[in-house]
């Protein structure tokens, strides 16, 4: 996403990342976090990926921690400067909230709110909101164990939805899919009407860390299966784990994605990116951490480099182009621009030190 940040701030690049399986894939990446005097880059204070308004990867969550959206949003650079906060692993897209500064040029209103509509104007376009893939998530549900025929899914940070209908086509009875930020919501809601899926798909507008209040009031332990790509870094792994027990009913699964690394001494620009993202750990870590909070780790893999590039990079590098040729001579919209498409840039360079890994387990 991916693109992909949570709320906890991560360590740095301490604990090695033991190599994943021959799939998995490379990492995503964000922009390197410096403080300097107050410029569009400063301002793009968001991360990767399917982030959310805490409730997805996807979209911006302004709770500690909340800052991101996934999988997950790029561009992730926190502006000391501005005292914005984004945090959070590269891949995924999310809006953190900066503090408005003096009004930027071209389009009235702060440089902030300008970088926020462009960020939005690049992820909303793209057919995912973070690194993922149909194979990938039938993968992950097909090592999920003991479900009903028709189980009943809780997709956490859904952004735009792919994975949403990759999971009815693989013969979830029905999903809930939940997201903070409303347009994408509205984009799964029309593509629900156009397959004829209005029984089977109900995309909700809502806060990841309030499942259980208002406007959502989703009954706790009522879903075979929860499932988030990218999107519980929002909460912390540790509090999303525990909201994820608390909707799954006993014997579920849980299937998700999240940040790792692959490597003990990942380059210098990598460490500043991710010391956003102090939570992000080894695959390793990632298990253990799962154990401690009391469920069955049934199997994990990473992403695939195709799961990175075909719905999520190749598509943001193209719309890139666009918009550079929509915003020519919009100085101040072209470096925001600039800056968003350093994270694909930086992911083929060091790619192979960091990455999303799928973890699938079951509540006992």
């Amino acid at each position: 996403m991916s693109v992909r940040t949570r709320s906890r701030p991560r360590g740095p690049a301490a604990a090695a990342a033991a190599s994943l399986p021959a799939d998995s894939g490379e990492a995503r990446s964000v922009l390197p976090t410096e403080a300097r005097s107050v410029t569009a880059r400063e301002c793009i204070a968001w991360g990767t990926a399917r982030a959310g308004d805490g409730t997805s990867g996807s979209t911006g969550r302004r709770r500690r921690g909340a800052g991101r959206p996934r999988r997950s949003g790029p561009a992730c650079v926190a502006a000391e400067a501005t005292g914005a906060r984004p945090g959070g692993p590269p891949g995924r897209a999310r809006a953190g909230q900066a503090p408005a500064r003096g009004g930027g040029s071209g389009g009235g209103g702060s440089v902030t709110e300008r970088a926020e509509a462009i960020f939005f104007e690049l992820f909303e376009g793209l057919p995912r909101q973070g690194p993922g893939s149909a194979a990938c998530t039938e993968r992950a549900f097909g090592l999920c164990q003991d479900l009903p025929s028709a189980p009943r899914v809780l997709d956490l940070g859904c952004g735009a939805g792919a994975q949403t209908l990759d999971l009815v086509r693989l013969g979830a009875g029905s999903v809930v899919a939940v997201d903070g930020h409303a347009p994408l919501v509205a984009r799964l809601r029309e593509r629900v009407v156009e397959l004829g899926l209005e029984g089977r798909v109900e995309a909700r507008v809502g806060d990841m860390a309030a499942l259980e209040r208002p406007p959502l009031d989703l009954a706790p332990e009522s879903f075979d299966l929860v499932w988030s790509e990218g999107a519980l870094y929002n909460l912390g792994l540790p509090a999303a784990l525990a909201v994820c027990r608390r909707m799954s009913k006993p014997g579920g699964c849980l299937a998700f994605s999240e940040a790792v690394w692959h490597s003990a001494d990942p380059p210098e620009e990598v460490r500043e990116v991710f010391a956003e993202y102090p939570g992000m750990g080894t695959e390793q870590d990632v298990r253990a951490l799962l154990e401690r909070e009391g469920w069955d780790t049934l199997g994990s893999f990473g992403l695939s480099d195709a799961a990175w590039w075909d719905e999520f990079y190749a598509p943001m590098e193209a719309r890139l182009e666009e918009m550079r040729e929509r915003y020519a001579g919009d100085a101040e919209a072209l470096e925001i621009l600039r800056e968003l498409a350093r994270e694909p840039a930086m992911h083929r360079r060091h790619g192979a030190t960091y990455g999303y890994t799928f973890f699938i387990a079951r509540r006992p």
